[in-house]
């Protein structure tokens, strides 16, 4: 089997110790949980903070335990040695999956499913930073029924609401839980059915408290059906914001086992979204790309782009980044030959590992501001391989000297494997490793610049005025925040915030005042960016009404 590893840009228009800190070194990583039985699938979460959690079932008990463990920035294990145990209910093993996010108080949210009460039902937990357990130590049953409720998805809101979505037979159910545990959207939540199998949502916050989720709309037999792919938004109310979902593709030709999509914001609340299929039924795969804006519409042509017009080669398993300072968006995908890699890079796209007897897989991509990161495994011998990254600029060329990095250079089974996004100058990732024989879980950072291990941090500031537009609020009271940092002005409105550098939304806010915000605002190190203003209206407390008076008679 052979393959090459492509990355596209598309134009917007169209055992050791377990570390101290994070290991400087791709042969030592950072061991999350190293107990008995197998330990499996990772899910990353990152605060405000900068602080991380990662997820995990753990099979030491011989039941597919949940653990949580939280680490800062630097790397150091917040908990104890191997996480906290989160549930030790019963669970099917044949489906220990779920999903977890952290919301704007830097808690963690987590869900999954388990057959605690004897069926398949999806639960959700809150987990504060000590460690305790805010919507009760069994958190909340999102479903209770006889049908089989599965593959759970959770997003937070700027809210800081939890909007959460399963399959439940052949509907879809979405449920809101706000930050004390009370749900929003009834006892049972919102179901969402229709003629045909609804099914594999995923999430996506915009706006406030509104959410974008993707889901499948599937006719036909389950083990070959007619798959096509849809998109709403829904308001704080769970009511639809579009006049009609999004037509994301119905030309068919995706498999059963195709489910989740490469899926990210395109920076203005609309998103971008990829995918493989063999809608012309070739035998040959072939990558696509939809964006959909804000309001519904579809940028790109319908039932999306097609990343590449090589022929004769299968295109597997795409991603997408977007740099935070670009309307540009880059897919990057796997290319196999048929045994089994637009359009500013020509039509095949830039290949940047060639195709070889040496089998490479994508895992991941990331933005910074100017430029994207893809991480992949390179098989070594059977079921083993290492973990590389590169950091890709706009024109296509290496960033990073000697082409690639190992982010692990141990040579073992390497599966599941989960990044965060680019955040504190790094990103961090997890994933099954078997060097130990068992099934552990290990992490790992991997800097800007390439290399692993401590993170120094690198701070600037913003700066701006604040002005009240009408009513009788105090300047000084305007809360005024990008990121985890928190100040007031001073009494002319003048305000100085010091934050890590990165990209960042301000916010101002006061009670009798529409908020404000300023988004991509850039902070560099050591420098100031200034003129940053933020202008908030009163809210009117009095009003007209205007109208007319007819005399039918008299």
């Amino acid at each position: 089997m052979k393959n090459v590893f492509i990355l596209v840009m598309l134009l917007a228009f169209c055992s050791a110790e377990s570390q101290a800190q994070w290991s400087n070194n791709a042969a030592v990583n950072n061991i999350i949980c190293d107990l008995a039985g197998e330990q499996a699938i990772p899910k990353i979460a990152t605060c405000p903070n900068g602080d991380t959690y990662i997820g995990y079932f753990s099979n030491e008990t011989g039941n597919y335990n949940v653990r949580l463990q939280r680490l800062d920035a630097q790397g150091n294990e917040l908990w104890a040695t191997d996480g906290i145990l989160i549930s030790s209910n019963a669970s099917d093993p044949w489906f220990p999956d779920g999903d977890m996010t952290a919301d704007v108080n830097n808690h963690c949210v987590m869900t999954w499913q388990d057959i605690r009460n004897g069926n398949n039902n999806a639960y959700a937990y809150r987990i504060a930073p000590d460690g305790s357990f805010v919507w009760g130590a069994n958190g909340i049953a999102l479903s209770n029924n006889s049908e089989f409720n599965a593959s759970p998805k959770v997003t937070c809101t700027a809210a800081g609401n939890a909007v959460f979505a399963w399959i439940s037979g052949d509907n879809i159910i979405m449920q809101k839980i706000n930050a004390a545990g009370v749900k929003q959207w009834g006892d049972n939540g919102i179901t969402l059915s229709g003629t045909n199998t609804l099914n594999w949502p995923q999430l996506m916050p915009v706006g406030t408290d509104d959410i974008i989720m993707k889901y499948f709309e599937d006719s036909g037999p389950p083990n070959a059906p007619t798959r096509h792919v849809f998109a709403q938004r829904y308001s704080s109310t769970g009511s639809p914001v579009w006049a009609s979902p999004a037509v994301i593709s119905d030309a068919g030709g995706i498999s059963a086992w195709t489910q989740i999509f490469p899926f990210i914001n395109d920076g203005s609340d609309g998103f971008y979204i990829a995918w493989h299929d063999d809608r012309d039924n070739n035998q040959l795969a072939s990558v696509w790309v939809q964006h959909i804006t804000s309001s519904g519409g579809i940028a790109f042509a319908a039932n999306g782009v097609e990343a590449t017009s090589q022929g004769g080669m299968n295109h597997y398993y795409p991603y997408l980044a977007k740099p935070a300072g670009s309307d540009d968006v880059y897919v990057f995908w796997n290319e196999m030959n048929g045994l089994q890699s637009q359009k500013q890079w020509g039509n095949n796209g830039m290949s940047f590992i060639a195709v070889s007897a040496t089998q490479v897989t994508p895992w991941g991509a990331g933005g910074t501001d100017t430029d994207v990161m893809v991480m992949y495994d390179e098989a070594t011998s059977g079921a083993s391989s290492t973990l590389k990254a590169m950091r890709i600029a706009p024109d296509g060329s290496f960033l990073w000297p000697g082409n690639s990095v190992f982010v692990s250079s141990v040579s073992s089974s390497k599966v599941h494997i989960t990044m965060n996004d680019f955040q504190n100058n790094q990103w961090i990732v997890s994933w099954e490793d078997n060097r130990n024989a068992s099934s552990d879980i290990y992490a790992q950072n991997l800097l800007l610049d390439g290399t692993l291990g401590y993170y120094d941090p690198q701070f600037g500031s913003i700066q701006g005025q604040v002005t009240l537009d009408g009513g009788t609020g105090n300047i000084t009271q305007v809360q005024v925040s990008a990121g985890n940092e928190t100040t007031f002005p001073d009494p002319t409105g003048f305000y100085t915030l010091t934050v890590p550098v990165g990209t960042y939304t301000v916010s101002a806010s006061l009670a009798g005042y529409y908020p404000e915000s300023v988004s991509s605002v850039v902070v560099l190190e050591d420098q100031a960016t200034t003129g940053v203003d933020l202008t908030l209206e009163a809210i009117p407390t009095t009003g007209y009404i205007t109208g007319h008076v007819v005399l039918t008679s008299g």
